[in-house]
């Protein structure tokens, strides 16, 4: 294990030490399972796991009663602070609270987006497909760009892509305008009307009824072969 690129940091009222780590690899081989894997992230869920075809689903934390009592604390705090005195010690004092807890907020989500990637990875599979997203286009729709911001999506695609780069799993990417949601995973027609309120697709040709996420991570599954 090696130690680089250390710094020092004051984050949320604390100096932080942070550094790289590079662990070195074991001497015996990872030996992957002959399956494939497709991931459909989103809001409703962080993702939604098609791996044999079989369904995985981890949750949104940000829908957790214990992450939704926290953004209740930050707000109510964040109302004291705007009341406060510019420069007095009861604003600072306020400040330091709002701090807290925005880093207690911050640390949960990607603590969550680590465990998360670490369970799907401990799959193993071959190979794993995902989809392009286009995550700065989606930030611009005012109502759904605090959700997104709130997912760590990037975050997520990083680790997963480079934690599979070291466990030899190979990571593929699906056409950006690839339309994984809109098309029945079971006879391959596409829903062009789908709206994103409908949360269970329905086939129009073969009368699929199916999760709509699960349909998604299916299709992306499939690109595997």
């Amino acid at each position: 294990m090696k130690f680089y690129n250390a710094r020092v940091k004051f984050e949320n009222w604390k100096w932080l030490l942070k550094c790289a780590v590079e662990i070195l690899p074991k001497d015996s081989m990872i030996i992957l399972r002959n399956v494939k894997m497709g991931i459909d992230v989103g809001i409703k869920s962080l993702a939604v796991v098609s791996c044999g075809e079989r369904k995985r689903v981890f949750k949104n934390i940000n829908r957790n009663h214990k992450m939704k009592r926290l953004n209740k604390q930050l707000k109510h705090h964040q109302k004291i602070l705007a009341r406060k005195q510019q420069g007095s010690k009861n604003r600072l004092k306020e400040k330091y609270k709002v701090q807290n807890i925005y880093g207690r907020i911050k640390r949960k989500r990607h603590e969550y987006i680590k465990q998360t990637v670490l369970k799907i990875l401990n799959i193993r599979p071959k190979t794993i497909v995902l989809e392009d997203l286009n995550i700065r286009g989606m930030m611009k729709n005012r109502h759904l760009a605090k959700s997104i911001s709130e997912q760590n999506l990037y975050l997520f695609r990083e680790l997963i892509e480079r934690k599979a780069l070291e466990l030899g799993i190979k990571i593929k990417f699906a056409d950006r305008f690839y339309p994984s949601s809109k098309t029945c995973s079971n006879c391959g027609h596409i829903k062009k009307d789908l709206q994103l309120s409908e949360r269970i697709y329905k086939c129009q040709k073969c009368g699929k009824v199916i999760d709509r996420d699960f349909n998604a991570a299916l299709n992306l599954e499939r690109l595997a072969e």
